[in-house]
Formats: C-alpha cells, sequence, structure tokens
C-alpha cells in the first residue's frame, strides 16, 4: 500500500496520511485516535481571553465515552511559543486529565505524549494512551507547536 500526499510530501506541506509506505503509524494517527476518544459530538462555545496570542487556538466539546455529562475536554493547539492559562468553569478542587502531544519539530515522524514517544507496539497494536492527573485549579502550560486535550468537570 502506498500512502499519497495530498500536497506536497512530509507533514509540514500537507502529508496527510495515517499510515507511511511501511505501515507504521504517523503522527497524525496518534491525534486522530486521541481525538476519536475524548472529543464528543457538538462543540461548545470558548470564552477567548483577549490576552492570548492569537497562535493558541481553543475547542470544546462535551466529552466522549465518559458517565458523566458534565465533564468538558478542550483541545488547545498552540502553534507560536509556549503559553500559560487558567480554564474558568472547571472544579477547583477536582483532578483534570491532560493528553500534551509534542513532537520536536513540526517536520518530525515522531510524535510525544506527555514526554514519551509514541510508537505502535511490537504487534502492531496501539500503546496505552494515558493522561496524566493534575490538580484543577492551576495553569495548563501549552507548549510551543503541541496539541492538549483537558478533561475537566464543569462547575
Amino acid at each position: 500500500m502506498t500512502a499519497k500526499p495530498t500536497s506536497g510530501g512530509d507533514c509540514s506541506s500537507g502529508f496527510y496520511a495515517l499510515l507511511s509506505d511501511e505501515v507504521e503509524a504517523r503522527p497524525g494517527s496518534f491525534f486522530h485516535v486521541l481525538f476519536q476518544r475524548l472529543f464528543g459530538v457538538g462543540s461548545l462555545p470558548i470564552a477567548r481571553d483577549r490576552t492570548l496570542p492569537k497562535s493558541l487556538r481553543a475547542y470544546a466539546a462535551s466529552s466522549a465515552n465518559t458517565s458523566s455529562p458534565s465533564v468538558t475536554t478542550v483541545m488547545l493547539v498552540n502553534v507560536g511559543a509556549t503559553v500559560s492559562l487558567n480554564l474558568r468553569g472547571t472544579r477547583a478542587a477536582a483532578l483534570r486529565s491532560e493528553w500534551v502531544l509534542t513532537a520536536r519539530s513540526l517536520a518530525s515522524t515522531t510524535l510525544e505524549l506527555n514526554g514519551q514517544p509514541l510508537s505502535l507496539t511490537k504487534i502492531g497494536a496501539l500503546p496505552p494512551l494515558n493522561p496524566r492527573s493534575v490538580r484543577n485549579g492551576g495553569p495548563v502550560t501549552v507548549p510551543s507547536n503541541s496539541i492538549i486535550f483537558v478533561q475537566a468537570e464543569k462547575r
């Protein structure tokens, strides 16, 4: 099977195939799996703080695969410098879950989840895509060129 680029030949120029010619998972495939697992149907409104850089994008939805309707997933996409922000509208005493996706460069073929490189297992299965638990109420640090999923309970 040969994956064809939609425009260009690497990640930075629009290669959107989820598998490489060697049937290896591309960075986008791990993002896709997390998005499908975490984001529910329909989006929720986001109140944007005017002091945040325009390079930071924020999206919210009810969380998929949870038994509680009060759990929200926020996806933060940062294409600029590292930024810290507070999420309003979540319960301050609860823990939140964070999945931080980063890469050494935008053209990298290796994606990291919470600082650990992601790759398929020896038998071709997905690795555990576990979040890190963070005490809610503190700021969310969004590294440069990263995507973060944050799950927390609404107030």
